[in-house]
């Protein structure tokens, strides 16, 4: 600030204190300033604050000219030591907007704005009556509550002695110069916040007219963009043009030099490169301006477009790609359109179906190859494929253009547009007509198996019928047998069954000659005295006995016990036991009786039976796995899985120790053999690896012949046999392949836990099986080569997708931050207004309130010394009932202070809540943040009751604005359901700590404190719906007009992502809405 000569002078008064120097009120109109006789009469030194303070007295007259600059120009005040004004001039009284009488007599707290602290003055004091001049800025307040900044300088004036006698305060009004500063610095907040938000960078690069460039502005992020940080840019302005590839230099210098003459907006995209040698794709966008002295600037933006350059070219070649393998593919590849007509017919579809590409275009599947009895099924899966809810796979009967019926395979693609809609269906089709006829003939072979198998296990089951029959009638006719022993002695004897009775030790009391002929004996009564405890002697399961002995006790008789025995000679053979207890009158066993039939035959019957069953079985399982592993490895193009199913389904079905794929590496330092796949038993080491050739092992492979060892120790080549024991190898089989790349591998399968041969069947499926391989690992190869191309494109698009949802989702944030912020400044603008005459009224309460006091005490000794007033005194205090004045006076001031402190709470709540722009986190009393917001919602409550349940919380370390916010947009969110309910409407707001160790949500915060808030409402509720969309961007329930769909969204990214807390949602129709806050107290780095 430019000051005159005569201020300049004015303001040595700091350095020296001279009293006299100042006019005297013979000079000065305005401004009295009367002499001070000890200053005239001596000389005082002492420290300034600035290291040296000097009050001397040295009278200098002063002309009027002087006197009339200084009131004209500065805001004069003069105080007596104690700090009362004694004196103001015109210029004080024009600022402040008081009258010289509503000053005189008073302190400048009549002018004292709020807003600076009260150490702030303590300070100034302490200094100035030091003697030492003070200097500063000071905010003050006018008569109409607004406020003024001032360059304030204080002298003190002291006497002779050293005394301070008075103040001389001298000002300048700073206003406009402190608002434009504080909007400049606003806006190159704002200018920053955005550069620092921008994915590029924003510069200005100026064009001289004497063909000079250089960059007076860029924002931070060039070392990161282009490997050159801002200072070299700045220092060698031409650095950046030096590193765009010289093919597309000249593209950029005419585009430069077309913006510069036509004064339009500037457009260039190429190549840079960058110091590490690495390559980008850069685009730049700027706008001229052309300046009063021909110098031209740019304000532009520069952002990296490699990623976009590179998915385009990708993209390009898969396209390419996957147009050649839809034309070479063997399944047939079709595409539908949403009606069900042909929008795309391959090759092999021609073949397999029989009609031609011209022939198929737009005509419907029903007339075209679906049969009229599969018509129903078929519009099924294709409802499921438009709806996305399943038919991506299913196997069907279709008709030829000749009128055949072949079965197949459909591999089915809803293709879906960026909506997520179906726009129609891509399907891959197999024909498996052979292969399912095979299936039917292998399930016909099972039917006729399992029929005879039920015919003679119904036969069986009808004769043990029969003897359960024969057994009961014995026991009702028991008297009946008694009275005809000798005949049952005859069928004893004579009987083909064999008869037993035994004690319950285990011991034989009687048996027929059929029974000992049964189990080798000479006669009955040498198998009596040789079998003296059956369960340990007879029975080759020794528990069999008590089981036999369990199942009486539990059903009163057993029949078709089957149990292996022992004969006399030791051949185990098979027996059918039907059996009962006699029982004594007591109810005591007696013994047990029952009858023997030899079922040795029938049961080897049987074992032959089952093992011709397994092996046909065994065989059509071959068959039904070679099917099946073709099926599987021709299903997958991605060779990992493929050689990953082949090893491990041909393991499982040789139950052998290992199956392995290898490659043969001949172009290595040398030659060696790469186990790539292996399928293993569990106890055995991995395989996979590298090995050394083996000669002959290589050259048979090399001529693509078979290496069959059924035994590696009968090997006579010693080099290979070695080999071989040294990797754990008893038995092998080798079968090589070679693919049409040239690339030589093996499937082979080996036994290390003994010699195993291989059988023709065994060989002829792994023939068969390698050659299938083979097929496979030529579609897998094509088939990687072009999916790969595609992934990539898949992968840049879904990144630049990903990166353009991101930056929609910043874009919107940063858009409603700055409605929230715009509120913020807007609720602290109000407050501080409001402040401002709340202060003032507080504080003219407190002195009306001394007035008042001392009049009352002033009153009081007038009604003492004069108790009887003049008669008009006493008709005026009955008018106005001065008794009642005196005593309602003290109770208006004591409520006029409350109502003042409240609305300074009030003010504080809302300078609290407005603070939206806190970037950092810090300890926070969650309860304050609610009741605040409680406040600014406080005249949408009307009639909904609010329950407040707090919990003893600690300081929880957040971001304070940002948590406002959320609280802000859930409360409001209430309010409006319970606005459009019938109901009282109800919130209930609960505050509680989540302890570690007992919280329901310790996945998320496994080790802190957890702050939980919940907010209910009786609302209306919402639906699961509703729920599972609450909180994505733009959805919102509300009218149009009334949601942007944004507040909950925004939330949820405070709370989660801000926070590292949770937000949930609990909520169904008719009973209401809790919203569930969950942060940590004290969030982990």
């Amino acid at each position: 600030m430019v000051r005159p000569a005569w201020w300049e002078h004015l303001l040595s008064l700091r350095d020296d204190c001279i009293r006299a120097q100042c006019p005297t009120v013979e000079s000065m109109n305005d401004f009295p300033i009367n002499r001070c006789p000890e200053a005239e009469t001596g000389l005082a030194n002492e420290n300034s604050s600035l290291g040296e303070r000097t009050a001397a007295r040295n009278p200098v007259s002063v002309d009027n000219d002087w006197a009339q600059a200084l009131n004209a120009t500065a805001v004069v005040s003069e105080t007596n030591s104690q700090g009362i004004i004694t004196h103001v001039n015109n210029k004080f009284l024009e600022i402040c907007g008081y009258n010289r009488s509503d000053l005189i007599g008073k302190t400048h707290k009549v002018i004292n704005s709020g807003f600076h602290p009260p150490e702030f003055f303590r300070q100034m004091w302490q200094e100035i009556q030091t003697g030492s001049v003070w200097r500063g800025t000071l905010k003050n307040r006018r008569r109409d509550g607004s406020c003024y900044w001032a360059d304030t300088t204080i002298t003190p004036i002291l006497n002779a002695e050293g005394k301070i006698v008075k103040y001389i305060g001298i000002q300048f009004d700073i206003t406009p110069a402190k608002e434009q500063e504080e909007e400049l610095r606003n806006s190159q907040g704002r200018l920053q916040k955005l550069a620092a938000n921008v994915p590029g960078i924003i510069y200005e690069m100026r064009l001289g007219a004497d063909g000079s460039i250089s960059y007076p502005y860029i924002s931070k992020g060039l070392a990161t963009l282009c490997g050159l940080s801002e200072a070299e840019l700045i220092a060698d302005p031409g650095r950046l043009r030096g590193q765009i590839h010289q093919d597309d230099r000249p593209l950029y210098d005419n585009s430069l030099s077309a913006s510069a003459a036509s004064l339009t907006t500037w457009w260039w995209e190429g190549r840079l490169v960058l110091p590490s040698g690495g390559m980008k794709w850069l685009q730049l966008t700027a706008k001229p301006e052309q300046q009063p002295n021909g110098d031209i600037i740019w304000d532009g933006f520069l952002i990296d477009v490699t990623q976009q350059k590179e998915t385009e070219d990708a993209l390009r070649a898969s396209k390419q790609k996957l147009a050649l393998h839809f034309q070479q593919t063997p399944l047939a590849a079709i595409e539908w359109n949403l009606d069900f007509e042909v929008a795309e017919w391959n090759p092999a579809a021609e073949i397999i179906f029989g009609y031609s590409r011209e022939e198929a275009l737009g005509r419907h599947a029903a007339g075209l190859i679906v049969p009229e009895f599969a018509k129903e099924h078929v519009n099924r899966v294709w409802q499921d494929l438009l709806s996305q809810q399943g038919g991506n796979r299913s196997t069907n009967p279709n008709f030829t253009k000749d009128g055949r019926t072949v079965m197949c395979e459909w591999y089915n693609t809803p293709l879906i547009d960026h909506t997520g809609k179906a726009i129609g269906v891509a399907s891959l089709v197999q024909d498996v007509t052979q292969r399912h006829e095979a299936q039917a003939a292998l399930n016909q072979v099972k039917e006729d198996l399992e029929v005879t198998l039920a015919e003679q296990t119904a036969e069986l089951r009808k004769s043990v019928a029969q003897l359960r029959e024969e057994i009961v009638y014995r026991e009702q006719t028991e008297e009946a047998l008694r009275q005809a022993e000798e005949k049952y002695r005859s069928i004893f004897e004579n009987a083909i069954m064999g008869i037993f009775q035994t004690t319950p030790t285990g011991e034989y009391l009687n048996a027929n000659p059929a029974l000992a002929r049964i189990y080798g004996y000479d006669s009955p009564e040498d198998l009596i005295g040789s079998l003296n405890d059956i369960g340990g002697q007879l029975y080759v399961e020794p528990n069999r006995r008590a089981e036999f002995i369990a199942a009486i006790d539990k059903y009163d008789l057993v029949a078709d016990f089957e149990s292996r025995v022992y004969r006399k000679d030791g051949r185990i053979i098979w027996i059918a036991e039907n059996a009962r207890a006699v029982l004594s009158p007591s109810g005591e066993v007696l013994y047990y009786e029952g009858t023997v039939e030899d079922i040795t035959k029938r049961k080897q019957v049987e074992g032959a039976l089952r093992r011709s069953e397994e092996r046909l079985r065994e065989k059509a399982l071959r068959e039904a796995v070679l099917n099946h592993l073709t099926e599987q490895i021709r299903q997958s193009l991605d060779l990992d899985t493929i050689l990953e199913t082949t090893v491990q389904q041909i393991r499982d079905l040789l139950q052998i120790d290992r199956c392995y794929f290898s490659w043969y590496r001949p172009h290595r330092h040398q030659p060696s053999w790469e186990i790539v796949k292996e399928a293993k038993h569990q106890t055995l080491p991995s395989g996979i690896g590298i090995y050394p050739e083996v000669t002959v092992w290589s050259e048979t492979s090399l001529k693509l012949e078979m290496l069959r060892i059924d035994n590696v120790a009968a090997v006579s080549d010693t080099s290979l046999r070695e080999f071989l024991l040294a990797i754990g190898f008893q038995s092998l089989l080798s079968l090589p392949l070679q693919t049409r790349g040239g690339e030589l591998g093996v499937l082979a399968c080996a036994h290390c836990s003994g010699a195993r041969p291989w059988s023709e069947s065994e060989v002829e499926l792994i023939r068969a099986a390698t050659n299938q391989l083979a097929i496979a690992i030529d579609q897998a190869e094509l088939y990687t080569q072009t999916r790969a191309a595609a992934v990539a494109a898949q992968l840049q698009a879904q990144q630049l997708s990903q990166a353009l949802q991101e930056l929609q989702q910043t874009q919107t944030q940063l858009i409603q931050t700055e409605k929230m912020s715009s509120l913020g400044m807007l609720v602290a603008g109000v407050a501080h207004e409001i402040n401002n005459p709340v202060t003032f009224i507080d504080g003219n309460v407190a002195h009306a309130t001394t007035y008042f006091q001392d009049l009352l005490s002033l009153l009081t000794l007038y009604q003492t010394y004069y108790p009887k007033p003049d008669p008009q005194i006493a008709r005026f205090a009955e008018d106005i009932d001065f008794e009642f004045l005196m005593e309602d006076l003290p109770k208006v001031l004591a409520s006029m202070k409350i109502g003042a402190g409240r609305i300074r709470e009030i003010v504080l709540s809302l300078r609290n809540f407005s603070r939206l722009d806190e970037a950092q986190m810090k300890p926070v009393d969650i309860h304050e943040g609610i009741d605040n917001t409680l406040l600014i919602l406080h005249h949408r409550l009307g009639d909904i009751q609010l329950v407040k349940n707090y919990g003893d919380l600690p300081l929880v370390e957040c971001y304070p604005g940002q948590l406002n916010q959320v609280f802000m947009n859930i409360l409001a969110n209430a309010i409006d359901a319970l606005d459009s309910h019938s109901d009282q409407g109800k919130i209930t707001i609960t505050t509680s700590i989540i302890h570690p160790e007992t919280g329901e949500n310790r996945q998320h915060h496994p080790t802190t404190l957890t702050a939980a808030i919940s907010i209910k409402d009786n609302g209306p509720g919402m639906s699961e719906a509703v729920i599972k969309r609450l909180f994505d961007p733009f959805f919102t329930t509300k009218p149009v007009g009334k949601g942007t769909g944004l507040g909950l969204s925004i939330s949820y990214q405070i709370i989660v992502e801000k926070h590292r807390g949770t937000l949930q949602c609990l909520s169904s129709p008719g009973a209401g809405a809790e919203f569930l806050i969950q942060i940590p107290i004290k969030p982990s780095n």
